[in-house]
């Protein structure tokens, strides 16, 4: 019943935004339903700095693929995106476009489109912040060891492609090796 909502994995912290209502096909919120977001938003990110901090919606402020320049893609990259990056996110994860994408940093703040999950698959045409993309069946595996983020996209085959590694700046949690698998999805499945 809760469409935002966060919780702690060991030093992790991850942020449910559920953009469908504020930018999306659903968008029936009021500007101050959007401003209490925002605020709960802001408020929450700002209490959990010292933990690596993943939020996961299903808008891409950017995207290759064929929600490029589409109203969602919009908004999140005005409105929400900015906010993420101001207040310490260290990882977006979104799906929409079915396909993957890594995103270069933009504001310091990394993000994915991972909607390979089973779909149909979209096209992607790498514009100039695309690191990496495929048109195909995927998930994404994202392993957190202490304030170091690792990915790696695995196709449906088993095979694996698009490495990454980070270590989040601002990171200082209590655990120095909180570590696992704490998260591997397709969005779109």
């Amino acid at each position: 019943a809760e469409s935002y909502f966060s919780f702690d994995v060991n030093g992790v912290h991850f942020v449910s935004f559920d953009s469908h209502w504020l930018v999306g096909w659903n968008m029936t919120r009021t500007q101050a339903e959007k401003d209490a977001v925002r605020n709960w938003l802001i408020a929450d990110l700002d209490a959990n700095t010292a933990k690596v901090t993943v939020v996961f919606d299903h808008h891409p402020a950017y995207t290759a693929g064929d929600h490029h320049g589409a109203s969602e893609e919009t908004a999140m990259r005005s409105t929400w995106f900015p906010l993420f990056a101001a207040h310490g996110v260290d990882l977006l994860l979104s799906g929409h476009d079915h396909g993957y994408q890594r995103n270069t940093p933009q504001s310091g703040l990394t993000s994915y489109v991972t909607g390979g999950g089973g779909a149909g698959l979209y096209p992607i045409s790498p514009l100039s912040y695309t690191a990496a993309s495929m048109s195909e069946h995927h998930y994404l595996q994202v392993n957190v060891t202490g304030c170091t983020i690792n990915t790696v996209a695995v196709r449906s085959s088993g095979s694996q492609f698009d490495p990454w590694s980070y270590t989040a700046p601002t990171c200082t949690t209590a655990d120095p090796n909180p570590s696992g698998q704490l998260f591997a999805d397709g969005f779109e499945n």
